[in-house]
């Protein structure tokens, strides 16, 4: 029963995660156009600087502030629905969660080079 359960909040979790790092990456942005008064000559800059780290720094933090954010929640979730192993599954839900993450870091530098083509 625990695995079912488990298996049914990665889901969840994973489409939370989803969406609060979609927020989190548009309001990143907007504070850094408000801050710095970016135009599209200082966004091209950004996102080339040291050959696409910019795009990189961009993409991975919010991720990371997304992952900091939710994991105490999703320990109150599993507290919630009372699985036996808590932190153990809470591990286990955020180690899939960046090992996707990190599958797909491949992609963007794929997408990267054909955009610079």
């Amino acid at each position: 029963m625990d695995w079912l359960l488990i298996g049914g909040s990665y889901l969840l979790i994973s489409v939370v995660v989803s969406i609060a790092y979609i927020g989190i990456v548009l309001a990143s942005f907007m504070l850094m156009k408000k801050l710095f008064k970016m135009n599209e000559t200082k966004w091209d800059h950004f996102f080339r600087y040291k050959n696409g780290f910019g795009l990189y720094l961009a993409l991975v933090l919010p991720y990371l502030l997304t992952l900091a954010i939710l994991y105490p929640a999703t320990l109150v979730w599993f507290d919630w629905i009372d699985v036996t192993y808590k932190l153990a599954a809470t591990n286990f839900i955020f180690l899939l969660l960046a090992l996707t993450g990190l599958w797909k870091l491949p992609k963007l530098k794929q997408l990267k080079q054909k955009l610079d083509h």
